[in-house]
């Protein structure tokens, strides 16, 4: 995956069989693959193809004009109730912050990061990016931590769950203000640790129990 445009992605698809041109595994692929993609709102799909029985080299080109359905179900991006609880609370408590749903890709290594919300001081402009592992399995969590540990060097939030039993020696050298929380992440405490870390003073460690969500 490579960004080729501030809001343009490419992604290429490839793998050891694509050695033997007469396979037909990633055809079959790429027919359950197209539907999801037809959900997109702007996309270009080309493919390389061996067409018919002389398997004559075609390209195949599909973006929206060609007004392709897809039969799958646009339910858009899954938000767990936990999270649309947060960013409500976060909005009508939080008065020197804008919470909005982040969509900016960071590569991260062989794998990507898409935050789940960026944070925008309304006086100054700044933003505090937050990532909250809370709706992850846990070997999930374990390699994104790895990645980010890696590969991101500007300080962020990261609110972690309880229920993920991540202990502290797991969190170790990440650029990040550390918000634990055990039902959802808490407003006032995410506002607390953004003014942190903005002033460059942001912990590495932090909530005690009684900070902690109800439950």
């Amino acid at each position: 995956m490579e960004k080729v445009a501030p809001e343009t992605y490419r992604l290429h698809l490839d793998g050891p069989l694509s050695l033997f041109s007469a396979t037909r595994m990633y055809g079959l692929q790429l027919a359950v693959f197209l539907p999801a993609v037809l959900l997109c709102r702007d996309f270009e799909l080309r493919a390389e193809l061996r067409w018919g029985a002389q398997r004559k080299p075609r390209n195949l080109v599909i973006t929206p004009a060609d007004k392709l359905v897809s039969h799958y179900a646009d339910s858009g991006t899954y938000v767990p109730a936990e999270l649309r609880l947060f960013a409500d609370l976060f909005r009508k408590r939080i008065a020197d912050w804008e919470l909005v749903e982040e969509t900016e890709v960071y590569p991260l290594g062989d794998g990507f990061w898409v935050p789940d919300y960026r944070l925008i001081h309304r006086e100054s402009g700044e933003v505090i990016r937050l990532e909250v592992l809370g709706f992850w399995r846990r070997s999930s969590a374990e390699r994104q931590l790895e990645r980010l540990r890696q590969h991101i060097q500007e300080p962020f939030l990261l609110a972690v769950s309880d229920q993920l039993h991540i202990d502290e020696a797991e969190l170790g050298g990440l650029p990040a203000g550390i918000h634990r929380f055990r039902n959802m992440p808490l407003p006032d405490e995410v506002a607390r640790q953004a003014r942190a870390l903005l002033e460059g003073t942001g912990e590495q460690r932090s909530g005690s129990a009684k900070e902690r969500g109800p439950g």
